[in-house]
C-alpha cells in the first residue's frame, strides 16, 4: 500500500476493522459463533475446530474475493478466543476503498461543498456551516459512498428489571 500509516489508521477507525497484510497470527474473540476479523482472503483453518466455516463479508456470505467473518456452526460453543493465520488483507478491497483512501490522505473527496450552506455567484458570497455541521455533511457523504464496507456496530440493551423478568430470558 503506497498510502501513510495514518489515512490507513483513519480509513480502518471508520471501516470499523483492519485490512493490512501485515504476515502474523491474530487472537480474535468468537461471539455467538462468529469471528469478527480484519480483512483476509483465501482458505480458513481453526485448530481444534471440526465444524463447518462460513467466510462472509459484513455478514455476507457471497459477492466478494475477501472476507472479515467467518461464521462457525453451533459446535463452536467451546471456543473463547481462536488464534489466526490467515492471508490478510486484500488488494481487491484495498482498489475499492481507494476513493476512501484518497479521500482521508487528501480530503479532497465530493466534499468541496460539505461546509457551505450558502452560496451566492453575483456577488460571489459564501456562506459557511459551523464545524459540527460540516462534519456531519463530511460523514454523510462517506456513509453514502461506502456503507457497503462499513461494518455496523453490534448494539446489546439491557432494560431495567421487571415484575416478571424470568419471562424475558
Amino acid at each position: 500500500m503506497s498510502y501513510t500509516l495514518r489515512t490507513i489508521r483513519r480509513a480502518a477507525q471508520i471501516l470499523g476493522y483492519n485490512f493490512c497484510d501485515t504476515i502474523d497470527a491474530r487472537d480474535y474473540s468468537v461471539v455467538d459463533g462468529t469471528i469478527y476479523t480484519g480483512v483476509f482472503t483465501g482458505d480458513v483453518t481453526i485448530a481444534n475446530y471440526t465444524g463447518t466455516i462460513t467466510k462472509a463479508f459484513n455478514g455476507k456470505t457471497s459477492g466478494t474475493d475477501y472476507y472479515n467473518e467467518i461464521i462457525l456452526d453451533c459446535s463452536s460453543r467451546y471456543l473463547d478466543t481462536v488464534s489466526l493465520d490467515l492471508s490478510w488483507g486484500s488488494d481487491d478491497f484495498v482498489c475499492e476503498i481507494k476513493d476512501l483512501l484518497d479521500y482521508l490522505s487528501t480530503d479532497t473527496f465530493d466534499v468541496d461543498y460539505a461546509g457551505v450552506s450558502s452560496k451566492k455567484i453575483e456577488d460571489f458570497t459564501i456562506s459557511l456551516k459551523d464545524s459540527e455541521a460540516t462534519t456531519d455533511d463530511k460523514s454523510r457523504i462517506i456513509n453514502e459512498n461506502f456503507s457497503f464496507y462499513i461494518r455496523r456496530p453490534l448494539i446489546v440493551s439491557v432494560s431495567k428489571e421487571n415484575r416478571h423478568d424470568e419471562r424475558y430470558f
